[in-house]
């Protein structure tokens, strides 16, 4: 532009501010100060709307998500096209709703999207959870029931990023999701650690400062306001349910340091570990008609001697609430076993529970049957007692659906169904 124009529109510029100053002191002398505004506000709306005919533009309200964005960006993601998708994340607005990015993240996340993953994390200044449902209805999930490997047990919680980071195949992908996640998040990554009896992972999440005590006690994705640390027994407890053996064994060999940090003055006058057992495993082999990997969490706690206490706690109220689980008929499988009270010994307490493999396991490895003639009777009849085939026939029922009908080991396990996804994206 030649200094002539640049000139000439400097000029025009103070011709028109000099007769606008003009016009409104005219307007203040003839009407006062309503004179002088009302031609203050005149000029400000001939300044807006002329500026549309010279081309010069305003600053628009940011977009809203549109459904043609959503598309595209989904489209994007599952068809790997990661030039649009970067596209479209560069677009984001604080309009967008948050719960669409989650999903997605979570999505990227199970698929085993490691660029797309971290494109979305760089792209969008809000903080995406790994903790949201990973079935979005665009994903075309439907894993149906699902296992932990280790354990058997079946994963209880909805499948989601963090745990299809935790337990899929791609170590970059893990480390990206754990260093972008919120202590929440790391909370919950190391309850599953646990239950999926991962002592790798639980030994990672420790060494990056994640609360034992939150990460135990937390109930889904919410974590528990209970204050205080929590006791070696409640640890116990969780490992125990979860038959998580491998991590046990970890927390009473290289991971002791934290086992020996959780306070034990709590535990007193409480059942001991091999009550907890007893009554799981119990538990467990009259709904199902198994023990699973409960062996192997008794061996690791017989292995420990500060938890071989197996003494009843209180004796008179043992004898008064401890019963034979009565199941005769295939039906009564389906009802809630009674619970042997936790004051009995092991034995009594696997016997009240309903177990017959699990009170041959406790007596196998040299616990005491009952300190009362009586019971000790009734423990050593029921072991010799032949097996009803209706109820064995309706704990096979139960198992199957608890795990699922059409579950087989490929399709149910948790890692296995993450590679799949992981090795199908790999392919596209």
């Amino acid at each position: 532009m030649s200094n002539a124009v640049i000139g000439c529109a400097v000029l025009l510029v103070i011709t028109l501010l000099n007769f606008i100053v003009m016009t409104a002191l005219w307007a203040r002398q003839r009407h006062d100060a309503k004179g002088f505004l009302t031609a203050i506000i005149g000029w400000s709306i001939v300044g807006l709307y002329s500026g549309v005919p010279l081309g010069i533009s305003y600053p628009q309200p940011y977009s809203k998500w549109q459904p043609d964005d959503d598309d595209t960006l989904w489209a994007a993601a599952l068809g790997a096209d990661l030039p649009t998708f970067q596209k479209v994340v560069d677009r984001y607005r604080p309009e967008w709703e948050p719960s669409r990015l989650d999903s997605l993240y979570n999505v990227l996340i199970l698929r085993g999207k490691t660029d797309f993953v971290r494109k979305l994390q760089t792209g969008i200044p809000i903080h995406l959870s790994s903790l949201a449902e990973a079935s979005n209805y665009r994903a075309l999930l439907e894993p149906g029931p699902l296992l932990h490997c280790a354990t058997g047990a079946r994963v209880e919680h909805p499948l989601n990023g963090m745990a299809a980071a935790l337990f899929g195949p791609q170590p970059e992908l893990r480390q990206l999701v754990l260093d972008y996640a919120n202590r929440r998040e790391l909370h919950y990554g190391l309850h599953q650690a646990i239950r999926a009896d991962a002592p790798e992972l639980v030994a990672e999440l420790l060494q990056r400062g994640v609360s034992l005590h939150r990460a135990v006690l937390m109930q889904n994705i919410y974590e528990s306001r209970q204050d205080g640390p929590i006791s070696r027994l409640t640890l116990i407890k969780l490992l125990v349910e979860a038959r998580a053996a491998r991590v046990l064994k970890w927390f009473l060999t290289d991971g002791r340091p934290h086992f020996d940090a959780l306070d034990a003055t709590r535990d007193k006058g409480e059942a001991g570990a091999l009550h907890l057992w007893a009554r799981y495993a119990g538990l467990h082999e009259a709904r199902f008609g198994t023990l699973d990997k409960h062996l192997p969490v008794l061996d690791a706690l017989l292995a420990e001697p500060t938890l071989r206490g197996a003494a009843p706690l209180d004796p008179q109220a043992c004898h008064a609430d401890c019963q034979p689980a009565g199941i005769k008929t295939p039906n009564s499988i389906y009802m809630q076993v009674d619970e042997c009270s936790l004051q009995c010994g092991p034995v009594e307490i696997a016997w009240g529970s309903g177990g017959i493999r699990s009170v041959q396991a406790l007596i196998d490895r040299g616990l005491p049957i009952s300190s009362d003639p009586k019971r000790r009777k009734l423990i050593l009849a029921a072991l010799q007692a032949p097996a009803d085939p209706a109820v064995g026939e309706a704990q096979q029922m139960r198992l199957h659906s608890h795990q699922g009908e059409a579950a087989t080991p490929d399709i149910t396990c948790l890692d296995a169904f993450l590679a799949k996804q992981a090795a199908g994206q790999q392919q596209r």
